[in-house]
């Protein structure tokens, strides 16, 4: 009586694609856990002495701050053109008055490498006082 449970071997290549498969797998794995801790350290030391300074730059993109469905507070995106690139700002005030198109104030700084980050971006508008 034949074994029902029983399998047919695999084929000789259909083994190596599977090992090759595994084996990009672990590849980018690996790939992915030591990588990006050697990219902060080297972003962390190419901005370690870098000076805060202070521009005008053209707003790109700017998306308002929300709360998602799930009731967290999504903070505000906002890109800026800058030194013939566009920059993503780490933080955002009054974006409600900042326009695509329009100037506005941004805090910067040039890495060792001449990596620009802005750290933030505000409008050049005085805000209005109560």
């Amino acid at each position: 009586m034949p074994n029902v449970n029983s399998r047919a071997p695999i084929p000789k290549s259909q083994k190596w694609i599977r090992i090759t498969i595994l084996a990009i797998g672990i590849f980018v794995t690996v790939c992915f856990l030591v990588g990006d801790p050697v990219m902060r350290s080297y972003r962390k030391r190419d901005m370690k002495d870098a000076v805060a300074q202070q521009g005008a730059a053209e707003v790109v993109t700017v998306i308002l701050p929300r709360i998602n469905e799930m009731g967290d507070r999504i903070p505000p995106f906002v890109s800026v053109r800058f030194r013939g690139g566009i920059y993503t700002a780490s933080k955002a005030y009054n974006t409600e008055r900042l326009t695509p198109g329009k100037q506005a104030h941004i805090l910067y700084r040039v890495g060792k490498s001449g990596e620009v980050v802005v750290d933030s971006v505000d409008s050049l508008e005085p805000s209005a006082s109560p």
